[in-house]
């Protein structure tokens, strides 16, 4: 009997939780945030830093989003060596033509090509949509000892989002334009591409919760080749 009633106590304990600072909380009871009846909304259930209990588990579970700045890598980059990505430095090669099969590149406005290494930055604005309909998704690599930026939910489709966005930005200028002094410019015009269609999600009913910085959400990054 005392066993039992340990068992129990260690039950109901196992329902207590931490929020960190820069996070934000939901408890879901089978996959719906708590307290979220006609007349309330998500968005008042959200739970501060701080200690809280749920039932636990299979009653209800807990959820916690961290809302601070995240990075996403946009690479346009031909294969590059292990070498090469730490000295980077490129090598010389003797054959220079590009395979589609092996080497990334953007082709321009003015029917040039071009080699881009950009980062994203990106905040989760909404933690609400995001627990909605990004979190239950499965992460790209099952491999936890991976880049960070590849075990967010969000990797899958936030990459081909932004992926897409920097090929149609790129197809409206001119190389030169990419690569020298309009490249603010560019960069600028990726992230406005990016919040469109961000946007664009959140009109069909599905919003990721993701914001990006339409100033200084998209960089060019100062590593191999950052716009070539």
């Amino acid at each position: 009997k005392l066993l039992m009633v340990v068992l129990v106590v260690l039950y109901f304990l196992s329902g207590w939780f931490s929020v960190k600072p820069n996070e934000v909380g939901f408890t879901l009871r089978y996959g719906r945030i708590v307290g979220t009846g006609p007349g309330q909304t998500a968005q008042a259930r959200m739970l501060p830093p701080g200690w809280h209990w749920s039932w636990p588990f299979p009653f209800e579970r807990w959820q916690t989003v961290s809302t601070k700045e995240r990075e996403l890598p946009i690479e346009f980059m031909f294969q590059l060596s292990e070498s090469e990505r730490k000295s980077g430095n490129l090598e010389y090669r003797y054959d220079n033509r590009l395979n589609p099969a092996r080497d990334d590149y953007l082709i321009t406005g003015d029917a040039n090509i071009v080699h881009a290494n950009l980062k994203l930055k990106y905040h989760i604005v909404d933690p609400v949509a995001y627990i909605t309909h990004v979190h239950p998704q499965p992460n790209m690599k099952a491999d936890e000892r991976g880049p960070i930026h590849e075990r967010n939910p969000e990797y899958g489709i936030l990459s081909s989002l932004a992926r897409n966005a920097v090929i149609e930005t790129a197809v409206g200028q001119a190389a030169l334009d990419i690569r020298g002094s309009k490249q603010n410019d560019f960069v600028r015009a990726v992230a406005a591409a990016i919040n469109r269609k961000l946007d664009e999600l959140a009109k069909a009913g599905t919003p990721l919760g993701i914001g990006v910085d339409p100033t200084g959400g998209v960089i060019a990054d100062k590593g191999v080749g950052s716009v070539e």
